[in-house]
């Protein structure tokens, strides 16, 4: 009898957890995934960017994008990327009632919230945890909900980025084409170049080799700096190692300075297109140091 009873509570608690698998599987697959906003990358005029740590805020204006309030410009491949994620956004599944954000990165020490605006109206408000294993997935959640959802993408990467990082490091840009006249300074030597009817040529008419010259133009026409030096003064940078300085629908000017110290050596510059001194890279300094001697080297 007793056998009897206890395979009686066997049976009813194999049917009462059947039961509860069928139905909490059959909840899982029949929740219904929020419907977000539909927003077009080319209507968002302003994002913000906050964690514990920043507060980014990036502003469309004239069609060009600022990181305020220093009016820094933004690299265009950067807010391409940002604002096509933004526009983008797909929750492809739900992962966790539980309010466990701090195992998705999403508590308030991790997470990261992302916010757009189309003018003056808010259309996305969006908290960013940790990517999943997959990396093809971000774990998220919306503000107005508690349960943490898959993203399609891996935007935490996308957006965990500093100023610094999201600035255009761009310190020099020109057309090649566009350039009649180059005056080079290195050390003690000096060259004057002007282009006419398509021919370089110097004062003493001496034979110009071309191929170097374009060679450092190429390199000069989207110089990318390292990083700037916030709060530098140019003014503050004396006896430059090079100077170049280019004319052609406007005005062009670069000077490196080479520093050494026991351990390495560091490369800075200022140029005409940045308000503030910048760091040059070794392999750039080293090429333009190398293509100006090069150049310099113009008879034969």
């Amino acid at each position: 009898m007793k056998i009897k009873k206890e395979y009686i509570i066997l049976v009813l608690v194999i049917l009462i957890l059947s039961a509860y698998l069928i139905f909490h599987s059959y909840d899982k697959s029949n929740y219904k995934l929020p419907i977000l906003p539909v927003v077009s990358k080319k209507d968002i005029t302003k994002i913000e960017i906050l964690n514990k740590n920043k507060n980014i805020e990036l502003i469309k204006k004239d069609d060009k994008w600022h990181i305020e309030p220093k009016k820094y410009v933004v690299d265009n491949s950067k807010i391409d990327s940002m604002l096509s994620s933004i526009a983008n956004i797909t929750l492809t599944a739900m992962v966790s009632e539980s309010k466990n954000y701090n195992r998705y990165d999403l508590d308030n020490d991790k997470k990261i919230i992302l916010k757009a605006w189309v003018n003056d109206k808010l259309e996305r408000e969006i908290e960013l945890g940790k990517t999943a294993p997959s990396y093809q997935h971000t774990f998220v959640k919306l503000v107005s909900d508690f349960r943490v959802y898959h993203a399609k993408d891996n935007l935490k990467n996308k957006f965990d980025e500093s100023i610094e990082d999201l600035r255009d490091k761009t310190v020099l840009s020109f057309k090649q084409d566009e350039i009649r006249e180059i005056n080079l300074t290195k050390d003690n030597l000096k060259i004057s170049l002007l282009k006419k009817d398509g021919k370089w040529t110097n004062p003493d008419n001496k034979k110009v080799k071309e191929d170097k010259l374009n060679s450092l133009l190429s390199t000069l026409s989207n110089l990318k700096c390292e990083k700037f030096i916030e709060d530098g003064k140019k003014e503050s940078f004396k006896d430059p190692n090079i100077i170049v300085l280019l004319k052609g629908t406007k005005e062009y000017s670069l000077s490196i300075f080479v520093a050494s110290d026991k351990d390495k050596k560091s490369y800075k510059g200022v140029s005409s297109d940045s308000i503030e001194p910048f760091d040059v890279s070794e392999f750039q300094a080293d090429d333009i140091l190398k293509k100006s001697d090069e150049f310099l080297e113009i008879v034969k």
